[in-house]
């Protein structure tokens, strides 16, 4: 689960990241 949680977080990251 905590995998899944680090690879959500990475994810959130990397879309902001494009949005900006």
């Amino acid at each position: 689960m905590e995998l899944f949680q680090l690879q959500n977080r990475w994810l959130c990251i990397f879309i902001n990241f494009f949005s900006l």
